[in-house]
């Protein structure tokens, strides 16, 4: 990434979809550089966030800003060279070669008949060098596994070179090393990222911070320990976690169990209302 990061703020940001409100009043701020986590239960109102985050949702109420500036007062154009939106589910045109999709990320600089020129080229090369898919650039995008198209996504999002960069759950579909390998990389790519993530413990390591998404609402925020207290865990998840250290490395893993959250044993030493 050449362009420097920019910081992305939500103030009072309020969406309805057919009628029916599916956002309440949310506020985030994602500080320029920083890598800032998005998670929730399925339902909870991830991908309408980042939709309206970037653009492809308009909200009721509430401010949206890039680098300062309101995108609501942005040209399509204008905003898709501050923010790459990279969605959850991506349609690859079968008729296309993988660097021919990942070039589609420069539209915003230039017309489609200038395409092509070697700053183009020099950026599509530097994305699928990025994200270990040179050697597929001239591969159909109809015969890449789902893990390689989940790639080829991202490349195309960093090829549009922004200082924000907006991911709707881009783990899908891949094995647990490349999930590994990418959510260490976007720490390498030095542009500001908003990211939607299921696993907890993923987003507790990579992430500088995280916003918590229940039912339209943000419960907690802050850093992982905070915003993934066990009590919140429990509550927007519905199970048993607490923190523990992997003592091979020093690390501190969010630990989950099924259910409820077991109630602490009582002490029968200590009085109860009805023997006090």
């Amino acid at each position: 990434m050449s362009r420097p990061p920019v910081g992305l703020s939500a103030s009072g940001v309020e969406v309805w979809i057919d009628d029916h409100p599916v956002l309440h009043d949310i506020s985030l701020e994602v500080p320029a550089g920083n890598i800032v986590g998005l998670v929730g239960p399925n339902g909870s109102g991830k991908s309408t966030l980042l939709r309206s985050v970037v653009g492809a949702l308009r909200p009721r109420r509430g401010t949206i800003t890039v680098d300062g500036r309101a995108t609501g007062s942005m040209s399509t154009r204008e905003r898709a060279r501050q923010i790459a939106f990279v969605p959850q589910e991506v349609d690859l045109p079968a008729d296309m070669l993988v660097h021919e999709y990942v070039a589609l990320g420069r539209l915003p600089y230039s017309s489609p008949w200038s395409m092509g020129r070697s700053g183009d080229r020099a950026a599509v090369g530097r994305a699928l060098r990025s994200v270990g898919m040179a050697e597929h650039a001239y591969s159909a995008v109809d015969h890449l596994s789902g893990g390689e198209r989940r790639r080829v996504a991202l490349a195309r999002g960093l090829a549009q070179d922004c200082g924000v960069l907006v991911l709707d759950e881009p783990t899908n579909h891949l094995d647990i090393r490349h999930q590994l390998d990418l959510l260490t990389f976007l720490r390498t790519v030095g542009t500001t990222v908003l990211v939607s993530l299921h696993d907890l413990d993923l987003a507790a390591r990579h992430c500088d911070s995280i916003y918590v998404l229940n039912d339209g609402r943000i419960p907690a925020h802050g850093e992982a320990v905070s915003a993934l207290d066990p009590a919140v865990v429990a509550e927007v998840f519905g199970v048993s976690a607490h923190w523990a250290v992997n003592f091979a490395t020093g690390r501190t893993h969010l630990v989950f169990e099924p259910g409820p959250p077991a109630q602490p044993a009582p002490d029968p030493t200590r009085p109860t209302m009805e023997n006090r």
